[in-house]
């Protein structure tokens, strides 16, 4: 869609097949990506690789290669990262080292160091360094699933500048895309009892909570932050809001991948932030005694995101991501049709949102499209009492009220040869498709109207009546009323979002 009051941009360009992004074991491949812009050649030694003094472990962890990550199997690492800029005179950003530390390294035998402390480090590093760039091939070198209308059913698209949670009760698959210098992150989170009980059992395993956001910018501390708590009150209570578990372990797998190497340095911004965000809430977490422990499972971003193609330009290799919530595997995804089954209900009106972030003192959050307690509220509301069988053939989706924002001149950016539009309006104008700029002038067609005949100040809220959260849902049982069983509705005549009037 459209970007508006953020230092990142959402694009539409398309994936080519990633079995050419495959990484080998010696990292030759990643070597002529773009991955190793900080470092000379592909293989670095130890002694250039290791900045132990120029880094810090943290209370992120990173679990071990082969290890299970449960609470009975605890083989992890800490993640490492840059002190901050006032304790170094020449630091590396969060990127950077990465990129030297994690997937650029030759560590050899740390056994041989007589620093014991400087030891323990390189191991660390080397562990870690392993294990996330196994992630990495994983999830690059596997070809991305596109998700269209079909076979929509229970996904749920998370657009940028918004954000959801959900158990596999509620939906299958949460994901989002059209991401350049944006990051996709997504955590998932169990307690010390969904360890120890058979993955085979489908009660237990929907405890599991699994939220995603697409981040345009570095604004959203308090939303992250409130996406931590919505894991640890889930669990907390795990679905009884009268029963207290707050004994038990909280482990939040956290997922990231988004940004290249984009010439303004957008990514890399984003990156720094989001990375030494996550580790602070991880060492919070830890001196409260709240029982959360934060594992870093994929990390693909800015520079371990990036390809130069045939023009030596700088791309991203991954712009979407997709999540089981039943399994917790991480996927490429790209959403097949730019429509409401494949995307989510009114997605001109979405787009509009974000023009309208930060507007007259709105707050400048990501919208929350979907919550297990926002469901759990609302079939409280309506009185009706279903089981879990029949709740998960509905799907719902929240849109909560926003100034709508007016454009100036906004004839003037209509008018602009899509060259010129791309210039001004993305951060990343080489990395985008065509499709670009036809959505980006349907969102600015869209506000241009509304504005013009709803909210000509710019002061009222969207219709004049939109003073309460709109709630679209979807069925997509086999039959509706009345219907012949013997010949049930298609697909595409069931699975269609429709407003509810409460």
């Amino acid at each position: 869609m459209v970007i508006a009051n953020s230092e990142s941009n959402t694009t539409l360009v398309s994936l080519s097949d990633n079995e050419k992004h495959g990484l080998s074991d010696q990292c030759i491949v990643v070597g002529n990506s773009g991955l190793l812009e900080y470092v000379d050649s592909c293989r670095v030694t130890a002694t250039t690789a290791c900045h132990a003094d120029s880094g810090v472990s943290t209370e992120l962890l990173i679990p071990a290669p082969g290890s299970s990550g449960s609470s009975l199997v605890e083989e992890y690492v800490p993640l490492y990262l840059p002190t901050s800029q006032e304790q170094e005179q020449f630091p590396l950003d969060v990127d950077e080292y990465l990129t030297r530390n994690y997937y650029a390294y030759d560590y050899g035998d740390c056994d041989d160091d007589s620093d014991n402390h400087k030891n323990e480090t390189k191991r660390d590093l080397r562990t870690g360094a392993t294990a996330l760039m196994e992630s990495r091939k994983r999830l690059l070198s596997i070809k991305r699933r596109r998700i269209g209308a079909e076979e929509q059913k229970r996904v749920l698209y998370v657009a940028q500048g918004e954000r959801a949670n959900a158990t596999s009760k509620e939906y299958d698959i949460l994901m989002s895309d059209k991401a350049t210098t944006c990051h996709i992150l997504a955590f998932r989170s169990r307690t010390t009892i969904n360890d120890k009980i058979s993955t085979s059992n489908h009660a237990e395993k929907d405890f599991c909570l699994t939220s995603l956001t697409h981040l345009d910018g570095r604004n959203y501390e308090e939303c992250v932050r409130d996406m931590i708590e919505e894991h640890i009150d889930h669990h907390h209570h795990r679905g009884n809001r009268d029963e207290d578990n707050s004994d038990e372990t909280v482990t939040i797998d956290i997922h990231v991948m988004g940004g290249f190497n984009d010439d303004e340095g957008f990514s890399s911004g984003i990156t720094d932030w989001l990375m030494r965000l996550l580790a602070d809430m991880a060492k919070e977490f830890k001196n409260e005694n709240v029982g959360v422990r934060m594992l870093v499972k994929t990390l693909v971003v800015t520079s371990a995101n990036n390809e130069i193609d045939n023009r030596n330009n700088n791309n991203p290799i991954g712009r979407g991501l997709g999540i089981d919530l039943q399994t917790g595997q991480v996927f490429l995804a790209q959403c097949q049709d730019d429509n409401e089954r494949s995307s989510g209900p009114v997605p001109l009106l979405r787009s509009a949102r974000m023009w309208s972030r930060g507007y007259n003192n709105q707050p400048h959050k990501l919208s929350v499209v979907h919550s297990v307690k926002d469901v759990h509220d609302l079939f409280s509301a309506l009185n009706v009492e279903v089981d879990d069988s029949v709740r998960s053939e509905f799907s719902f989706f929240w849109i909560q009220p926003f100034l709508l924002r007016s454009v100036p001149n906004v004839d003037f950016w209509l008018n602009l040869p899509n060259e010129r539009l791309l210039q001004y309006t993305s951060t990343s104008p080489d990395a985008e498709e065509p499709g670009y700029c036809k959505e980006y002038r349907a969102s600015l067609q869209f506000l241009k109207h509304q504005c013009d005949i709803k909210c000509q100040d710019g002061s009222n809220l969207f219709g004049k009546t939109f003073d309460r959260p709109l709630i679209f849902a979807m069925y997509h049982g086999n039959f509706t009323v009345g219907s012949n069983k013997s010949n049930p509705p298609k697909a595409s005549q069931r699975a269609k979002w429709n407003k509810l009037s409460l």
